[in-house]
């Protein structure tokens, strides 16, 4: 099973974190997923990377949140 890795938020401070993550994505194969009430954010943050998948999240759905930390 890859690794999964779980970040939320795609706003402009996360750019650099993203940044550094996809690059370790794609040399450890990991899946990076990219939760953020913006997806259109999360998109952008994601590029076209075949590590990076770009999700909506409300971080209040506590229902929500919680399937995406167990899935990571």
């Amino acid at each position: 099973m890859k690794k999964q890795i779980l970040l939320f938020g795609a706003g402009k401070s996360s750019a650099c974190l993203i940044d550094y993550l996809l690059k370790e994505a794609a040399l450890n194969e990991w899946q990076l997923v990219i939760a953020d009430s913006n997806l259109e954010a999360a998109f952008a943050k994601a590029g076209n990377s075949k590590y990076a998948k770009a999700v909506s999240v409300n971080v209040e759905d506590s229902i929500q949140r919680n399937e995406l930390i167990k899935a990571a």
